[in-house]
């Protein structure tokens, strides 16, 4: 008895100690797994936000791009995008503990939207582009959902998602892209699983202690699985449901108020009609109706503004020695040109009512041009020049088939190009040229057009040639106001003169080396060997010959040769030196002809940039820009547009990424001399601001602090413990999250700071108290004293010298 008294106890005990381990390792290992649940979890949810900012990325490029990207640049961009986020999210798992990671993603946040925003101006300075305002709105929404979701902050991961909806949303509306509601879709269904893990990762492992749960990861992939059944079931079957909202955003299109880089429209929303009273003034349609009207047509504009041609009588003879093995074929050919009154005289009169006409017709627009400028646009060529008159090219005789092409939905009338073949073209441009008060059925081109499309014209059969390279339409005028779109090529200059295939000679185009005889053509010869004999036969010469004239020589309509005159471009070149552009392409002709090249005169338009209106984003073309240049055809059966006439400039490819850069640096060049004090100010400044940074955050808010206190005793509390924090925070003394602010100054072991203390311990009171409970703890007087004692114990400068102490401890 006195044994089992001695040793029940004992075991008892024992076993009391070993159910007691047993316990707490039941305990421990339940916590572990709780813990390794709980970060399974989380990182799942942190791919899955990921996933999201990827679906939602990829919605939003695929609508930003509008079919204006290539498919590899595309997804190229997709991927890259996508791949940074990752290598940052990556990267972010090597920083310290001690780093303030919520502070470090806000002013990344902050960052990554200013910069967004600001490279938009850049963009369109540097690299002529841009986009819209609520693309560029959502283009910062999307780089700030892509970082927040790499960052992996709890909230910041549910800001990533609410954006990548916004987003999808968006994307979804204003696209037709099958592509787009793909991502959509699947954004939508992946968003149900990163709700179930949302859920799951907020539970507290207290919640959790006694129970035996697991993160639901079937339920997790079932929810996207299902959504791609569904998808993929209603793919193909019913009507289209998913509708695009055209016209509802400020950029994309619509008869609003336009904007320079939309996604839509023309652009000329606030210029448009309803043609009903007026169906002639001003504004572009697609689907213009038809009205009679008094339109000039192109010799009628040319003889308003260069005055009407002398008279001369039937008798009197031309001035025109051609060779005998032509006469014959020309003198029929010269019958047919002046029946149908296309020829074009040097020899006008001077008229005293010329300036009142011009004014009267000043504000009569013809055409109307969106796109870029200055531009040429051809109307006419003339190839055979008696010394006085110029007879317009024939019909070609090899009639060039026309056909139809399909581009983005719509219908184009290919331009046959067979007598382009050097390749000297850069770049290929895009105008809109709409036809207002001119009556001809020519088509206002640029020398080297392509294509061509207008609204509802889709046969061939209705298009036929004028002359070589000019298109006219097969009836008796364009529609007014139809807008004629059209795709050429810029021709590069410095391509044109580097390029080996120039050798400016051909078997065709006969008439366009002919030069009437005389004294007075032989000294125009003289003169332009003088001017281009000590240089290369080549683009050399050619230049040459439209420098002289533009530089030694004033452009005047006003001025005109003698009317007597049987050689008015003699007199101009020797006597005058100034006069009308028709007398600066002819003696750019006759000069060229004079040296063996083979050159032709052009009449026609000129889009001029002072005529650009910035509002309408059009170029208007009146009467007054009739104009006259030069072609020069250099081989492979090409004409380079030639502009002799000083004031007048050719349209030139759009700088490079290099040239805009340059000019953009001039730019900021002329306007830092112009605000050399601001500048030089700024220069100053800027270091040492960002050096004592520091100090000047804590002095703004603590300005801030002084002007804005607070309401009530709680209020000022509040703040004043808030201020305290920050001021730890800036001086590199920051407070870990777990840690209370009282507890963590007694860390600092900070002396002499009992006005902090009192301070802090009302903040808890006021914290964790009710607002009744708080009452009367303290008052407003006593606050000051001690929101006066506190700033002089906590200075700046001594907490810096402590947090640099703590340093090197």
């Amino acid at each position: 008895m006195a044994v089992d008294e001695l040793i029940m106890p004992r075991l008892r005990r024992l076993d009391r100690i070993a159910v007691g381990d047993r316990s707490q390792a039941v305990a421990g290992a339940a916590s572990g797994s709780v813990t390794s649940l709980l970060e399974g979890s989380e990182l799942v949810l942190r791919m899955l936000s990921m996933l999201l900012a990827m679906l939602a990325t990829s919605a939003f490029l695929i609508t930003d791009a509008d079919g204006g990207r290539s498919e590899w640049v595309l997804w190229l961009q997709i991927v890259v995008e996508s791949l940074l986020a990752v290598c940052l999210w990556r990267l972010l798992r090597y920083l310290p503990e001690r780093a303030d990671r919520g502070t470090l993603t806000a002013v990344a946040a902050i960052s990554v939207l200013v910069l967004s925003l600001l490279w938009e101006p850049v963009q369109r300075v540097l690299l002529g582009s841009g986009r819209p305002f609520e693309m560029m709105m959502m283009h910062s929404q999307k780089n700030l959902m892509l970082l927040l979701a790499a960052a992996g902050q709890r909230g910041g991961m549910r800001l990533s998602v609410f954006i990548g909806a916004v987003l999808c949303i968006f994307s979804s509306a204003i696209t037709r892209d099958p592509r787009a509601w793909l991502s959509t879709a699947l954004f939508a269904v992946t968003a149900l699983s990163w709700l179930v893990a949302a859920y799951w990762s907020g539970l507290r492992p207290r919640m959790l202690r006694d129970s035996d749960s697991r993160m639901p990861l079937r339920w997790a992939l079932a929810g996207p699985l299902c959504g791609l059944v569904l998808l993929a079931a209603a793919g193909g079957a019913g009507p289209q449901v998913i509708s695009t909202i055209r016209g509802y955003l400020p950029g994309s299109g619509g008869d609003g108020e336009y904007d320079e880089f939309s996604r839509g429209g023309v652009n000329d929303g606030d210029a448009l009609v309803a043609g009903l009273d007026d169906i002639r003034s001003f504004g572009a349609i697609e689907d213009a109706p038809f009205a009679e009207s008094d339109r000039p047509s192109l010799y009628d504009v040319i003889n308003d503004a260069f005055d009407e041609p002398v008279r001369r009588n039937k008798t009197t003879q031309r001035a025109v020695a051609l060779p005998p093995e032509l006469m014959a074929s020309l003198q029929q050919r010269l019958s047919s040109v002046q029946e149908a009154g296309r020829e074009f005289s040097t020899h006008r009169r001077h008229s005293s009512s010329r300036k009142a006409r011009a004014r009267s017709i000043s504000s009569a627009t013809l055409i109307s041009v969106s796109g870029r400028v200055p531009l040429h646009l051809r109307m006419e060529l003339y190839d055979l020049f008696d010394g006085r008159d110029w007879q317009a090219l024939p019909e070609p005789a090899e009639s060039l088939r026309f056909s139809t092409c399909d581009h983005a939905g719509k219908p184009w009338i290919r331009i046959p190009a067979s007598w382009r073949g050097l390749h000297f073209e850069s770049y290929s441009d895009y105008h809109i040229v709409t036809p207002l008060g001119l009556k001809s059925p020519i088509i206002p081109a640029p020398a080297d057009a392509r294509a061509l499309h207008i609204d509802r014209v889709d046969q061939p059969d209705m298009f036929a040639w004028h002359q070589e390279g000019i298109v006219r339409m097969v009836r008796d005028s364009l529609e007014p106001q139809a807008a004629i779109h059209l795709r050429s090529e810029v021709a590069d200059p410095q391509k044109l003169r580097r390029n080996p295939g120039l050798h400016f000679e051909t078997t065709r185009s006969a008439e366009c080396r002919l030069l009437p005889g005389g004294a007075g053509m032989e000294r125009i010869g003289r003169l332009a060997a003088e001017w281009a004999g000590g240089l290369p036969r080549g683009m050399a010469q050619v230049d040459e010959i439209c420098r002289r004239l533009r530089e030694g020589y004033v452009l005047d309509r006003d001025v005109l040769p003698d009317e007597t005159s049987e050689l008015p471009v003699e007199d101009f070149l020797f006597q005058l030196k100034r006069g009308p552009e028709y007398l600066f392409a002819t003696s750019a002709v006759v000069m060229l002809r004079s040296l063996g090249y083979t050159a032709r005169l052009v009449s026609g338009f000129y889009a001029n940039p002072q005529n650009y209106d910035a509002r309408k984003r059009k170029t208007l073309v009146r009467a007054e820009d009739s104009h006259f240049w030069c072609e020069v055809f250099v081989g492979g059966g090409t004409w380079a547009t030639l502009e002799p006439s000083p004031g007048y400039a050719l349209l030139e490819p759009p700088p490079t990424l290099g040239q805009r850069i340059v000019a953009f640096l001039r730019w900021c060049y002329r306007r830092a001399l112009r605000h050399w004090l601001l500048v030089l100010t700024g220069t100053v400044l800027l270091p040492v601001v960002w050096v004592q940074r520091r100090w000047v955050q804590c002095g703004v808010l603590t300005l801030l602090w002084r002007v804005f206190p607070g309401r009530g005793a709680r209020e000022r509390v509040l703040r004043a413990a808030r201020l305290v924090d920050s001021r730890l925070r800036l001086a590199g003394l920051a407070r870990p999250p777990h840690v209370s602010p009282a507890r963590w100054l007694e860390h600092l072991s900070l002396l002499d700071v009992v006005a902090v203390r009192r301070v802090l311990r009302l903040a808890e009171a006021a914290m964790y108290g009710g607002g009744a409970e708080f009452a009367g703890v303290v008052q407003e007087s006593e606050l000051s004293v001690l929101n006066a004692a506190m700033l002089r114990e906590l200075r700046f400068g001594g907490l810096r010298r402590l947090a640099r102490e703590r340093q090197d401890g």
